[in-house]
């Protein structure tokens, strides 16, 4: 049976008690409460971040990272901290005997001005020529950095992120400025090929001159349309477009974030974005009509029961009633 726990401080979140005194860490990795083994709440003291003593030994979440330390020290408000004389982010440890300080430069991007710092792993760069492109990319006059990867080969002059289209109104991107997308496209290019965010190279598949970014994950070229960097088996390239839900719903609680639907069209017909829930690079893109009876039906059948929420025409509207064999309303 499991143990009654309460949290140990109103505004937090992470550290729980039971009614015997023993401190949980509520992972926010798996969301369960983990035992701090050894620790109890007559000892237990919350430093900052995800660090926590028993007054002798250091605990990172809820597993000890060391059996002594003198000083912990977080940098600027960011994840990274000094133990002691070493840096830590998390419990990674980044660089021993570190005398520096870290700065934030954007993004997820830090330096103590010698190594480029991402996700606790340190990185060589030109400090001079370093700009950060959007929420992925980076790059110096040498180096092309995808978060805290070095893509190899690249034109690091020539390289650049391309821009993807929300696809909102205006009115909601005034509403809504941080809905603009701009800062999470995964698509870049240099002179020579496309890179796709998941250090692919779409090389031999995509023409960067004519290449246009549809949404973040959705791209066209001059003959084929692409989610991530699978061909999507699209009748009329030139037509497809995403479906957007209707932002004018009074009972919507938010309706900028339900303008984004798993729908797309071309002048064809309609497609859906079959999620893959354990790898999204299996995810596609597919025709309504290629759907298997058994992923057809409950696709259909969400279409019909918000049938009202999405812009479609009189055209597409008659292709879904024929594809699930009912009558018009």
């Amino acid at each position: 049976m499991r143990k009654q726990t309460s949290k140990l401080f109103p505004d937090n979140n992470h550290y729980f008690q039971d009614e015997a005194g023993n401190v949980y860490f509520n992972s926010i990795h798996t969301g369960k409460l983990e035992r701090m083994k050894g620790v109890t709440i007559a000892n237990f003291c919350y430093l900052d971040g995800f660090y926590s003593s028993d007054g002798t030994r250091l605990y990172y979440e809820s597993k000890l990272l060391k059996k002594s330390y003198q000083n912990l020290h977080r940098h600027n408000g960011s994840w990274y901290f000094t133990i002691d004389e070493s840096l830590y982010w998390g419990d990674r440890l980044v660089q021993e005997k570190f005398q520096g300080s870290v700065q934030h430069i954007a993004e997820h991007f830090y330096t103590d001005g010698t190594s480029l710092f991402v996700n606790g792993n340190p990185l060589s760069f030109d400090r001079e020529s370093f700009q950060v492109l959007n929420k992925f990319y980076a790059k110096d006059k040498n180096t092309v950095f995808l978060s805290d990867k070095v893509i190899v080969g690249t034109d690091a002059a020539s390289f650049q992120v391309i821009p993807s289209d929300s696809g909102l109104s205006s009115e909601l991107l005034i509403q809504f400025p941080f809905l603009r997308d701009k800062g999470y496209s995964f698509y870049a290019c240099d002179h020579y090929r496309v890179y796709d965010g998941t250090n692919a190279i779409l090389e031999g598949l995509i023409d960067p001159a004519s290449v246009q970014v549809i949404q973040t994950m959705v791209i066209r070229d001059k003959k084929h349309i692409y989610y991530c960097n699978t061909i999507v088996e699209c009748y009329d390239p030139d037509s497809f477009q995403p479906i957007y839900g209707k932002p004018d719903r009074p009972d919507r609680l938010f309706p900028a974030f339900e303008q984004y639907t798993p729908f797309y069209r071309d002048k064809v017909t309609l497609y859906y974005l079959l999620e893959d829930k354990y790898d999204s690079r299996k995810s596609r893109i597919v025709p309504l009509g290629r759907l298997q009876s058994c992923q057809r039906k409950p696709v259909l059948e969400r279409l019909l029961d918000n049938i009202d929420a999405y812009n479609l025409s009189e055209i597409e509207l008659s292709w879904i009633y024929s594809l699930s064999g009912e009558n018009r309303k």
